[in-house]
């Protein structure tokens, strides 16, 4: 691509590189320039322009900014037609966006001319919902590289959610009062029906290890395809109340203690491949809090292993909740 000042009377076929005014018309940056641009243009007085010459292996704003944002483009998304070199990528779906960072990275780092802004990985998103936009900065790249970097690129993905039968937990303490207990019932049976699932059961039982236990495997027995324990006491170690009676209900505690503030006591484990999570105090606040990085994931399916529960830390410092005594 040739940037360059030209006499006017040699820019038919080149793009405008910005924008001029005559007394009768805009002629606007970017527009190839017809004969009838042209003559506005001497009308107006003006011998010279800044324009662009395309070269051989050159290819266009638009079609650059399409193809990359094609490629970037997987599943549950759909890419807007490329204006002034701009491609935008929408949710179709409801649910939960992966992007890989790492590739976003890397080509934001190419020197190719192309760039990309997104939203953060793993944020809940809706149909319409744009979730980045891809621009090409100058009027034309060059076409063999920009190829090869849609090539390389990991699309990004809307994971659905998908309605999950879910149950819950909730232990009982002496001296804790009930509304607590119906507050936390209503916050959380409410997080899950924003993500089209439900809350098909709750039961009470004493704050002991082997009474959770038997609840949770009553629970698998009768269908539960997620099940939610709410402690009346915060769980204070992997030998404690909640995270000993996944255990015990011969089921796999994966972790205890996540890097999420708040949401740090969040048990996560699986009986019989039925996902088991002890979920800490704050889940009672509507407030954002760790409890809203991971249920969206599990209604959507995806992975939500140790390692990528102890992966949260970068950016895992929620807002305080109400009910923290100390500020931080």
């Amino acid at each position: 691509m040739i940037f360059a000042e030209v006499p006017v009377d040699e820019a038919e076929g080149l793009i405008l590189a910005h924008a001029v005014r005559t007394p009768d018309r805009l002629v606007r940056k970017g527009a190839v320039l017809g004969p009838d641009d042209l003559a506005a243009l001497k009308q107006a007085g003006m011998g010279k322009i800044s324009a662009v010459r395309l070269e051989p292996g050159d290819m266009g704003e638009n079609a650059a900014a399409e193809m990359v944002a094609a490629s970037l483009a997987g599943k549950g998304l759909d890419v807007s037609t490329a204006h002034t070199g701009r491609s935008n990528i929408h949710a179709r779906i409801q649910g939960v966006c992966e992007i890989d960072r790492a590739a976003i990275d890397t080509l934001n780092r190419s020197d190719t001319g192309v760039l990309v802004s997104t939203i953060p990985p793993y944020e809940v998103v809706g149909p319409g919902q744009a979730v980045a936009t891809v621009k090409v900065i100058p009027y034309a790249v060059d076409e063999a590289a920009v190829r090869q970097l849609c090539a390389d690129l990991a699309p990004m993905t809307v994971h659905a959610f998908r309605p999950f039968r879910a149950c819950l937990i909730m232990t009982d303490v002496a001296g804790v009062k009930d509304t607590l207990a119906g507050k936390a019932m209503s916050v959380i049976a409410s997080r899950l029906e924003t993500h089209g699932s439900s809350l098909q059961w709750h039961v009470h039982v004493p704050h002991r290890r082997d009474d959770v236990a038997k609840a949770i495997e009553t629970m698998k027995a009768q269908g539960a395809e997620l099940i939610l324990i709410h402690g009346g006491a915060s769980a204070s170690d992997r030998a404690d109340v909640v995270p000993s009676a996944i255990e015990t209900a011969t089921g796999h505690l994966d972790v205890f203690g996540i890097p999420v503030d708040p949401g740090n006591l969040l048990a996560s484990g699986s009986v019989a491949g039925v996902p088991v999570i002890g979920l800490p105090g704050c889940a009672r606040s509507p407030r954002l809090n760790g409890v809203d990085l991971i249920l969206p994931r599990i209604l959507t399916g995806m992975d939500i292993s140790a390692d990528t529960l102890l992966g949260l830390g970068v950016g895992g410092l929620l807002s305080d909740i109400p009910e923290r005594p100390q500020p931080r």
